[in-house]
């Protein structure tokens, strides 16, 4: 895989409580990728500086469609037209190829019901969803664990303003912490089985809200 110039790339910290970031390759070197100042998807906001050492694991989509990962770390900063933090570049050997759909994921609040295999429940605020899954933020109350069983309900509106109603089985994948104020901790969750008709609908919600995201003047999100 080739690293392009305005590739995007979403920088998920290996540190347990800090913000995701995404960027774009500014400029490409030997041994640096040059990105531009990161933009903090908790805070909204950009971050031009990052503390030399910091690390993180990278997701970038390739030409063929497919995504990568790999690890990296911040060098330095490089003054241009704005400044450029500078990522060490991988070696090819390093990239990950991810088996995974690119599903858009887009930053939503719904209000969830999240129901446990032992039938405990509990409410929650989710914090982004696409058509593979939604993440959610956690209450010290109720705290979930990776590889956890779940069942989440919510509600989703078209434009047209069609409604459906879901309430698909997932799987914890992840839980991250988000240097807010004050901190928060949040679950990933995939989701494990989907009818065809959900998954379109699903779909068509992320990229609606990612027109209307796009409209209010905030970044283009990833695919997930």
């Amino acid at each position: 895989m080739e690293f392009r110039l305005g590739q995007k790339i979403l920088l998920e910290p290996l540190a347990e409580v800090s913000p995701r970031y995404e960027s774009r390759i500014a400029d490409v070197g030997e041994y640096e990728l040059f990105v531009e100042p990161l933009y903090d998807l908790s805070r909204r906001t950009f971050r031009p500086f990052v503390p030399e050492g910091t690390g993180f694991l990278a997701f970038v989509s390739g030409g063929d469609g497919a995504a990568y990962r790999f690890s990296t770390h911040v060098l330095g900063v490089r003054r241009d037209q704005i400044w450029l933090v500078a990522l060490r570049r991988p070696r090819a050997e390093e990239l990950v190829r991810v088996q995974r759909r690119g599903y858009l994921r887009v930053p939503v609040l719904l209000d969830l019901r999240v129901r446990r295999n032992e039938g405990e429940e509990f409410f929650a605020i989710s914090r982004d969803i696409s058509a593979g899954g939604i993440s959610f933020y956690l209450s010290p109350e109720n705290l979930l664990v990776p590889g956890e069983r779940i069942t989440v309900s919510f509600s989703l509106r078209l434009a047209s303003g069609e409604r459906r109603d879901f309430r698909p089985e997932g799987e914890v994948v992840r839980i991250f912490g988000e240097s807010a104020a004050p901190p928060r901790t949040a679950a990933a969750v995939r989701f494990l089985r989907l009818s065809p008709e959900e998954e379109r609908f699903l779909v068509r919600y992320s990229f609606e809200r990612q027109r209307e995201l796009k409209e209010k003047g905030y970044p283009e999100p990833l695919g997930k």
